[in-house]
């Protein structure tokens, strides 16, 4: 992508990660893309203890529970997904929200492909306003899956 090589984001598992967001529902796409994501950040991002719990796939079903369970900093942390064959952006929020209480300023940004893709990059705020200049960050907001009311409360038997 021409506009991130401007920015010095040029090889694909070192500056950025591309992957497809349908068809996510596996539990090692997760792992994967969470080292890739500690790779990209040059090892800011660096989670220990990494798991990953699911509650799989039952008949007449749409979606199960992904909880992703890691420590950073000394820091446990856990993060609820929902998967339904596509990406749960919440992921990227997620991260993002336990960088900023470590105090850390560099974020993930999730940039469009114009297809059923997704790059990840990871900078500072001003390469964030910079990609936003451009108009090719993913607006997440949009992109978040409808969970349950009690999403939060459900737990993984």
């Amino acid at each position: 992508m021409e506009i991130l090589e401007k920015y010095g984001i040029v090889e694909a598992g070192k500056d950025y990660v591309w992957f497809d967001c349908e068809s996510f529902e596996k539990s090692k796409a997760y792992i994967e893309l969470i080292k890739n994501l500690s790779s990209i950040s040059k090892s800011k991002f660096s989670p220990q203890n990494l798991n990953i719990e699911n509650e799989g796939w039952t008949e007449n079903r749409e979606h199960y529970i992904v909880e992703i369970s890691f420590t950073l900093s000394n820091e446990n942390h856990q993060i609820k997904l929902l998967c339904e064959e596509w990406f749960d952006f919440d992921l990227i929020i997620q991260l993002n929200q336990i960088l900023l209480k470590e105090g850390m300023e560099d974020q993930f940004y999730p940039v469009k492909t114009g297809d059923q893709s997704l790059i990840i990059v990871f900078g500072s705020p001003s390469l964030k306003e910079k990609l936003a200049g451009e108009n090719v960050l993913e607006s997440t907001e949009q992109l978040i899956l409808t969970k349950l009311i009690n999403f939060n409360s459900l737990k993984i038997v």
